[in-house]
């Protein structure tokens, strides 16, 4: 996991300075190279690249508040 991550931030400075058609073989080289999937690359990507923390993800309440209530008794 170490290596492909120091692989994916050697091809992140070539990624973001090319074109969009050198882009796309730059993640044909990656994916076949470690066997990930395209769209998961591209995410890790992006992630590196931002420079501002992602906010962590919320749930969404599973019971309403009728329903809340009594089960908090329990």
């Amino acid at each position: 996991m170490a290596s492909r991550k120091q692989h994916l931030q050697t091809l992140l400075e070539r990624y973001l300075k090319t074109r969009k058609r050198q882009k796309g073989s730059i993640l044909d080289e990656y994916c076949r190279n470690t066997g990930q999937n395209r769209k998961y690359v591209i995410r890790r990507i992006n992630r590196l690249a931002s420079t501002e923390p992602w906010p962590p993800r919320k749930r969404a309440p599973h019971y309403g508040q009728d329903t809340a209530r009594p089960l908090e008794k329990l």
